[in-house]
């Protein structure tokens, strides 16, 4: 899980290895449902979604970025 979530286009921020295991994840707002589908297919629907909040990311854009 963790590789296939830092080879998409989320940023994952934190990884807590507890009873179950809770990642951290940064989804553009646009893409949350998308991502919540991908997850949950990803996972065989064993997955426990919980948004918290808004939050700011500053990331690096390229030219090729703005087409």
């Amino acid at each position: 899980m963790e590789n296939v979530l830092r080879n998409s286009d989320h940023i994952l921020e934190t990884i807590h290895y507890l009873e179950k295991v809770e990642f951290i994840v940064y989804v553009k707002d646009q893409e949350q449902d998308a991502f919540k589908d991908w997850l949950i297919d990803l996972t065989n629907d064993q997955a426990q979604i919980k948004a918290t909040g808004n939050k700011y990311v500053e990331i690096d854009i390229t030219a090729t970025d703005m087409n």
